[in-house]
């Protein structure tokens, strides 16, 4: 879990303010006066700041709960027919014998 002992904002308002930045092209600046719009003032360097800070620790976070791609649990499907063997994998039906 990522740390937030000694910031002066809370948990939920840098993680607010990272988020914005990461899923928006916007500047600091712009990030700055939409927070200001929502009731919290920060300056851009300290935005700047966060995201330096802490988005490398959420990526690693991500990247740890992230599940493995491709592995399938039902075997592969095998068919006595050569033609068959092209339809069957692209159509993904057992239909040949």
């Amino acid at each position: 879990m990522i740390e937030f002992k000694g910031s002066h904002f809370e948990r939920d308002v840098i993680l607010w303010g990272v988020r914005w930045y990461v899923a928006y092209p916007i500047s600091y600046r712009q990030l700055e006066e939409m927070m200001e719009e929502r009731g919290v003032e920060v300056d851009h360097s300290t935005l700047n700041r966060w995201v330096v800070k802490y988005v490398p620790l959420l990526d690693q976070q991500f990247r740890a709960r992230k599940r493995p791609v491709g592995s399938s649990c039902e075997p592969p499907r095998v068919c006595r027919r050569p033609f068959c063997l092209s339809h069957a994998a692209m159509a993904g039906s057992s239909s040949c014998a």
